[in-house]
């Protein structure tokens, strides 16, 4: 998997992150989550420079997402588990409370940070039914920014 982005070098993979279109309501949310006192971090099974890209142009800070040596060709996976881990990690570093912390997830990868999050939205036609957690078959992230401000006023 990983000799095509090898072959095709870090340069020429990174500038097709250039045509990256973003869901309308994105950068809105984000930036109406941080100017809120939030934190918004990124974590994805996606290529680290990839999720790097994406949450430097967020404004994100922190982030998570699979790594690879591009000299070695070593991949270091994210898994599902490695999603709950990095929640609690990012709670701890900035001492969220157990009770503030929020999760999106549109796959069945994210079901297990779902359920660790006191609060999760899950986007797309499935419905995984968690506990706690909306399902929203349609949102934007300015969406779900407005949920998450609505629910802590």
């Amino acid at each position: 998997m990983a000799d095509w982005y090898i072959e095709e070098g870090r340069e020429s993979v990174d500038s097709f992150l250039d045509s990256l279109i973003w869901a309308e309501g994105t950068h809105a949310g984000i930036k109406s989550l941080t100017a809120n006192g939030w934190l918004v971090a990124l974590a994805s099974l996606t290529w680290s420079f990839g999720v790097e890209r994406i949450a430097a142009d967020l404004g994100i800070d922190e982030f998570l997402g699979t790594g690879l040596d591009w000299d070695t060709k070593q991949i270091d996976h994210v898994y599902a588990g490695d999603k709950v881990d990095f929640l609690h990690r990012m709670a701890a570093k900035y001492e969220i409370p157990a009770d503030r912390t929020y999760a999106v997830g549109d796959s069945g990868g994210d079901v297990p940070m779902l359920k660790a999050a006191a609060h999760g939205f899950f986007l797309g036609d499935y419905d995984p039914q968690i506990p706690g957690v909306t399902h929203l078959s349609e949102a934007s992230i300015d969406m779900i920014a407005k949920h998450i401000l609505n629910a802590e006023n």
